[in-house]
């Protein structure tokens, strides 16, 4: 992934999470080191939104062995959580159409 690819990710995780999961309208109230399971900021239901949001936004598939707090537990273990996955995804040409999209 090319370095000016990194601060757009990670941006985009500050964002969602300061909207989406603090409601502070795109203030955190801490450092992105912080833990956001000690400082009480994301909650299992966070966890699950924001794995859903890299997913989508990122277009990359997570297994559930990758949900731990090595990965998703502050902004900057998700940043690069999502940057390693997003350095060996598929292209999107080359990802798999679910089956429900599947012509037949």
């Amino acid at each position: 992934m090319a370095l000016s690819e990194q601060p757009a990710i990670k941006n985009q995780i500050k964002q969602f999470v300061a909207e989406e999961l603090l409601y502070t309208g795109g203030d955190l109230p801490f450092d992105d080191d912080a833990s956001f399971l000690e400082s009480g900021a994301v909650d299992s239901l966070g966890v699950m939104k924001l794995v859903t949001f890299v997913q989508e936004v990122f277009g990359i598939e997570i297994t559930p062995a990758e949900v731990t707090p090595d990965n998703f537990d502050s902004i900057k273990q998700l940043t690069a959580f999502v940057e390693q996955k997003v350095a060996v995804a598929p292209p999107p040409s080359l990802r798999q159409v679910p089956s429900v999209f599947a012509l037949r």
